[in-house]
């Protein structure tokens, strides 16, 4: 139901998702931004039902890095692939 569903900025899981992204990145201002805009696509995704995908945001934040840089996205692989999969 919409006047039940929190708003993404809002839910906890995907603040600390955009937290661990956010310090994997603090040493690279210039990818920052674009790391910022894939994690909110990806998790965007999988809104509303995050919950039911993202139990541990911290390690999706580190399988989304590695699927974006080398196609290795732990034990996200899976999910990240469907996420990201041409139409």
């Amino acid at each position: 139901m919409p006047a039940e569903t929190d708003l993404l900025k809002q839910d906890p899981v995907y603040r600390e998702f955009i937290t661990s992204l956010a310090s994997r990145y603090q040493n690279r201002p210039s990818e920052l931004p674009l790391i910022l805009a894939e994690g909110n696509f990806a998790f965007g995704q999988l809104y509303p039902c995050q919950g039911d995908y993202v139990t541990n945001p911290d390690a999706f934040a580190r399988n989304l890095t590695g699927f974006l840089r080398q196609k290795r996205g732990g034990e996200s692989q899976d999910l990240l692939e469907k996420i990201y999969q041409k139409k």
